[in-house]
């Protein structure tokens, strides 16, 4: 006869084992510059790691591919890449899988410099033709925002030659670089649309956040950047990551609660600080901005759509199905 007690007994004394095997373990998380990996922010200020017997350790990665190298080296544990990019990896050999999604978004912004005249510019297509013979910069050539931008002058009509791309590095410097003239334009993150928005500094011309085009560069939207861990990791650390998993799910929870604002934006602050005036009202604006795509759930269409464009956007070598890439478990809807 089945036993309720009994049942309930068993999940306990489960539950028990699964902290037991996770107590005491330290799990290496690629951390990004600025707001960066927020929700990671939240698990560890609230406990919610070391409720679940783990110690979750940053480690400032500050790119996508320094991140990929130090997984496959095994300095970290888990990392934070667009999901498309872990596509092109895993159709090469690597054997990156996702155990929850981490933001939704890559928060791409493309701010155009005050000396352009953007009146009348109400869509993406005359925004970009008014950058024609201009100068754009990105972090590096040949980057993700590189082939960003290319693809908003393909959508207005325009030739990829259209503008001359300037490397300008991250945003402490790519900022001086637009406000400074050294460029028209700047392909970056947030908060650089903060900083637009708070200090009137710059024009934010296209907002991953909420562009309704073109349409590859937002088709990953709810699904962009997971928390990837190699399956090698994962096979003899399941009851780490899992606990790290359901330490994010806390964190999600928390973080989309919107009583619960005012106290993501002082976890963010503790360790977050822009040298710019009204730093604070700009950290804010950041979170405000983002704060609907921090989630732990990936949207498995937007996944699936990611898996169509991973060829041309990021050089996968063939199609990869999400079963590949994104565990049974992970949070998903």
């Amino acid at each position: 006869m089945f036993s309720f007690k009994k049942a309930a007994l068993a999940a306990v004394f489960a539950a028990s084992a699964t902290l037991a095997a996770a107590e005491n373990q330290t799990i290496r998380v690629q951390e990004y510059p600025g707001v960066g990996n927020l929700l990671l922010k939240v698990a560890i200020s609230k406990g919610f790691c070391d409720e679940r017997g783990i110690t979750c350790e940053p480690v400032v990665i500050p790119s996508a591919a320094l991140g990929a190298q130090a997984l496959l080296a095994g300095s970290v544990d888990v990392i934070t890449v667009p999901i498309g990019a872990q596509a092109a990896a895993v159709s090469k050999g690597a054997d990156f899988v996702a155990i929850s999604l981490l933001v939704g978004t890559s928060g791409g912004i493309l701010a155009i410099g005050n000396s352009i005249d953007l009146s009348g510019a109400d869509d993406l297509t005359s925004r970009m033709k008014r950058l024609e013979g201009k100068k754009v910069g990105v972090s590096a050539r040949g980057t993700a925002g590189e082939f960003a931008v290319k693809f908003m002058l393909k959508s207005a009509g325009l030739e990829e030659d259209a503008v001359t791309f300037v490397a300008v590095g991250g945003l402490p410097t790519a900022i001086p670089a637009l406000t400074g003239g050294q460029v028209d334009a700047v392909l970056a993150i947030e908060p650089l649309g903060a900083i637009c928005e708070v200090l009137a500094m710059c024009q934010v011309a296209w907002a991953g956040v909420s562009a309704t085009e073109p349409a590859p560069l937002i088709a990953d939207r709810g699904a962009s950047n997971p928390a990837i861990v190699r399956k090698s990791w994962l096979d003899d650390n399941a009851e780490v990551a899992a606990a790290f998993r359901d330490a994010i799910v806390a964190a999600s929870d928390f973080v989309q609660n919107p009583e619960n604002y005012d106290e993501v934006v002082a976890i963010v602050s503790e360790t977050v600080k822009f040298d710019l005036p009204k730093s604070d009202e700009i950290l804010a604006q950041t979170i405000k901005n983002m704060l609907p795509f921090y989630k732990a759930s990936i949207d498995m269409a937007a996944a699936e759509r990611a898996m169509d464009l991973a060829e041309p956007l990021y050089g996968a070598k063939r199609r990869v199905e999400l079963s590949e890439i994104i565990m049974p478990d992970a949070p998903q809807h």
